[in-house]
């Protein structure tokens, strides 16, 4: 089959797609309209230039926002064009699942005066321009989109979900390139990052960034810590407040690694942040991760409890087959439930072999083994509940500590019984 995208007809026949859409049967006048409108969409190339929008007239465009670029991030439709005796207008309007309410939407405005034969670009948020850029008609689409989102992403980047979390390996710099709401703070002795929560203000421009810093660990809710950074060239200077009163400024080059620069600032604000934490020093302890062996002993019991009680309900299901292995294998891959990858893993240690011969297969299972696997699944869900509450709700418990030692032990190792004891806090 050369040329064309083909339809087969009959059961034998080939015709071209186009021939097949126009003699589908009448009654489909749906589906003919909804074919013709998938082979006549038009999508702009990357390749395009901005003249191109007004001659080639695409329904659509990538638009490359984001470091690096994240074009499947967004997406844009034409709303309307208008032409008016000196001017012509083509409006776009843009969506992402990442705004933070989900009616928000942005439109870029596409206008070229004839008279002076220029182009300008701008994005509206209702009727607030965000930015704008004047441009030629031979100049590309996407390079003119990268310059736009250039000059206002400081205005958008508000308006998203956390979307971007800071690695370790990431620079000073990147604050002010990339759109990133929240990076790990490894303060503490050892660090302690799941203690620490960092939130990136609104009111950010492209040399200005601020964070306000949480933990449970401050004595009054009301205490605001904060962190900003001000770029000065090939520098920043980074400072650190606590309810407004500077405590330290600390002057590093763009390039510098950013975990490694708090790490530095921690060592000089920590004596100046003890009186105001519920804890003398955030200091290094004889537990795991640097907790407390009171924090680690209690969820150690927790998990030992829940692994106990499914190896339990695993051992009695040993009679009744392997189908059930077979079944929370194919559930846990498809839903990812923390529940029935805790009966995979205790059925692994139980199963080892009979595991390994299990094929993969769909979902067809027999109702008894469905109905049994999905109840074991609940009573996980509900003992793992029962544990997580008995363990948090007593008095000698340290609430945070405890959830931070789990999300930790999880980053860690992964474990599956701390996963679902997560879940149900």
């Amino acid at each position: 089959m050369s040329g064309s995208l083909r339809l087969r007809r009959d059961y034998g026949e080939e015709t071209p797609f186009r021939e097949g859409v126009s003699n589908l049967p009448t009654g489909l006048e749906d589906t003919r309209a909804l074919l013709e409108n998938v082979i006549t969409r038009k999508l702009a190339s990357p390749k395009f230039t901005i003249e191109e929008l007004f001659t080639k007239l695409p329904e659509t465009f990538p638009i490359p926002w984001g470091n690096p670029p994240k074009p499947n991030l967004w997406r844009v439709k034409k709303i309307s064009e208008h032409t008016f005796q000196k001017q012509s207008l083509r409006v776009y309007r843009i969506e992402t699942d990442l705004f933070i309410d989900p009616q928000e939407y942005l439109e870029i405005v596409v206008a070229y005066f004839s008279e002076d034969k220029i182009y300008r670009l701008e994005v509206l948020k209702g009727l607030i321009r965000l930015g704008y850029l004047w441009v030629s008609g031979s100049a590309s689409l996407e390079g003119a989109l990268k310059k736009l989102w250039l000059e206002t992403k400081h205005k958008i980047t508000p308006l998203l979900k956390v979307n971007k979390v800071a690695s370790s390996n990431l620079s000073v710099g990147d604050l002010f390139d990339q759109p990133i709401n929240i990076f790990p703070l490894p303060w503490g002795d050892p660090p302690k990052p799941n203690l620490w929560k960092v939130e990136r203000s609104a009111f950010a421009s492209n040399d200005s960034v601020s964070y306000m810093v949480k933990t449970p660990l401050l004595k009054k809710e009301s205490t605001q810590l904060v962190l900003s950074f001000k770029k000065k060239k090939l520098y920043v200077i980074i400072e650190v407040r606590l309810d407004w009163d500077r405590l330290v400024t600390f002057n590093t080059q763009v390039g510098s690694n950013l975990s490694r620069a708090l790490e530095i600032i921690w060592h000089d604000i920590k004596t100046y942040l003890a009186p105001k934490l519920s804890v003398n020093k955030v200091a290094s302890a004889s537990g795991h991760y640097g907790y407390t062996k009171k924090v680690q002993r209690d969820c150690e019991s927790a998990i030992n409890q829940l692994r106990k009680y499914c190896t339990s309900l695993c051992s009695k299901q040993k009679t009744k087959g392997n189908a059930h292995l077979e079944f929370y294998k194919k559930y846990a891959e498809k839903t990812e439930n923390p529940f029935a990858k805790a009966l995979v893993q205790c059925n692994r240690d139980i199963y080892t072999e009979a595991l390994n011969k299990i094929a993969s297969s769909m979902f067809g299972y027999d109702e008894r083994v469905v109905k049994l696997c999905l109840n074991s699944m609940t009573d996980v869900q509900m003992r793992s509940a029962m544990i997580i509450n008995r363990l948090l709700a007593r008095k000698t418990s340290n609430t945070e500590q405890i959830k931070a030692y789990l999300k930790e032990h999880i980053d860690q190792t992964g474990c599956v019984w701390s996963i679902c004891l997560n879940a149900c806090i």
